[in-house]
């Protein structure tokens, strides 16, 4: 399993997406939130919180139009695949402390921001 922060449009319903790419989604997101707990629209993109398959392929998403950018992605080890892009989601923790947290997870994966100013 990988864990993904994406940025989406923050009006974006899956269920109003064309079928090929609800079964595209559908064949690799285990279980998401959107928008993340703990944040906030930003110039319209909110960011997803999921967890996917081994089998989630950035470029095959692509191919199907879903080109949301990643912001953030791991292994459920904790390794890093995509390192956090912090400034993404600054902006989107209301009043952000100095030193950022996490504000949301799933269980039993580890914690992935430990970053300071």
């Amino acid at each position: 399993m990988k864990r993904l922060w994406l940025l989406i449009p923050d009006t974006l319903d899956f269920g109003e997406l064309p079928p090929e790419q609800q079964v595209a989604i559908n064949s690799v997101f285990g279980q998401y939130v959107k928008p993340m707990p703990g944040t906030v629209p930003f110039e319209g993109l909110v960011i997803c919180d999921a967890l996917v398959t081994d089998e989630f392929d950035e470029p095959t998403m692509r191919e199907r139009g879903i080109d949301w950018p990643i912001v953030g992605q791991w292994m459920q080890d904790g390794t890093v695949l995509t390192p956090p892009d912090t400034q993404a989601l600054r902006a989107r923790v209301p009043d952000a402390p100095d030193t950022l947290i996490e504000p949301h997870s799933f269980a039993g994966w580890p914690g992935v921001l430990e970053v300071t100013p």
